[in-house]
């Protein structure tokens, strides 16, 4: 497999999943502040790889790109059954997770990621850190009951919410 990554994005949260996991893997680091994307080693745009021009995608054996770090994460989880990163499949557990997986995505990355954008104006970074508030109160309150967003045990969601801190 080959992961396609940005340092310090999201992506870091598939490529923790897949040392944990012990699946075999290259990373081919995109320039996420170019535009358009390029792919670092070889400066061929990312585009053409992925419509999506976002990170991470992961290439699988097949040659085929999934994209989605929650769709990801559950994929890489789903062919290591032994590991406890994603309960089985029926678990009310494993929806537990992907609840979180969806609430870190649409709730806490979507409102960090544009405070970094140089190019946002400074009225919608004060909405955004307003909402990231929030967004952080609830965190610290689900994480005083357990030691994990999901219970007593580590799972993605943590690692990627870990990512997004």
């Amino acid at each position: 497999m080959k992961l396609f990554a940005s340092p310090l994005a999201c992506s870091g949260a598939v490529h923790m999943v897949l040392l944990e996991l012990g699946i075999p893997h290259t990373v081919d680091f995109v320039d996420i502040y170019a535009q358009p994307h390029v792919l670092l080693e070889s400066g061929a745009p990312f585009k053409e790889l992925n419509a999506k021009d976002s990170v991470p995608a992961l290439e699988l054996p097949s040659g085929e790109v999934l994209t989605e770090v929650g769709v990801i994460l559950q994929l890489l989880c789903d062919r290591s059954p032994e590991s406890s990163l994603l309960p089985r499949f029926g678990a009310l557990e494993r929806y537990r997770v992907m609840e979180w997986l969806s609430y870190v995505g649409s709730e806490f990355h979507k409102t960090v990621g544009p405070l970094f954008n140089p190019a946002m104006p400074e009225v919608a970074k004060a909405l955004h850190r307003q909402k990231l508030e929030r967004t952080m109160r609830y965190l610290e309150q689900s994480l005083a009951r357990t030691p994990y967003l999901a219970g007593e045990v580590l799972t993605i969601a943590d690692l990627y919410l870990f990512m997004m801190i």
